[in-house]
């Protein structure tokens, strides 16, 4: 019975022991900070480069290559969701490496092969370009400096425009009469 007592005894120690060390904030600690937000920016960009290369076909004739740059985004992604920032920076570089290999065999099969359908992902690159392009409010009332959210549907549009050598635009501006000169 006295053996009992012990080892009872001697187990809450160690739980006790264990549930004060590091798991827990000691008082005054501040918990792990959630992720950064710039980070998160960057992988809503980086979805939108794998929309882009799903656009243009990267799906079709690199299957096996998109689907690990897929899957490298998913765990960047839940790993800067659960707080694990620096694992994701290391595997945000992996996937950044990886798209830019995918980038490079996309150009290459867009002007040597017939693995893409030309028509139709231009046609959806321009509705989506158009769709960046459509943002009202490009300025504040009575400021000089782009709206932050024109600025990202800016970075967007480049990303569809700067492969389209031939495509030629006209942007038009105006003003209002409620700002001073």
């Amino acid at each position: 019975m006295m053996n009992n007592h012990r080892c009872i005894f001697l187990f809450l120690i160690i739980l006790l022991a264990g549930c004060s060390s590091s798991f827990w904030p000691a008082p005054g600690e501040i918990p792990l900070p959630p992720p950064q937000q710039a980070q998160l920016r960057q992988l809503e960009h980086h979805s939108f480069e794998l929309q882009l290369l799903a656009v243009r076909g990267a799906k079709h004739c690199l299957p096996g290559q998109y689907i690990t740059l897929e899957n490298l985004y998913r765990k960047a992604r839940e790993e800067a969701l659960s707080g694990f920032v620096k694992d994701a920076e290391i595997t945000l570089l992996k996937y950044q490496t990886q798209n830019a290999v995918i980038q490079e065999q996309m150009d290459w099969l867009e002007y040597h092969t017939l693995c893409l359908d030309p028509h139709y992902s231009e046609v959806e690159l321009k509705e989506r370009f158009l769709l960046y392009m459509a943002v009202d409010n490009q300025f504040a009332l009575n400021k000089t400096e782009l709206l932050p959210q024109y600025k990202e549907s800016l970075i967007y549009a480049s990303e569809i425009i700067k492969r389209q050598e031939h495509w030629h635009l006209q942007l038009i501006g105006y003003t209002d009469s409620q700002g001073s000169t």
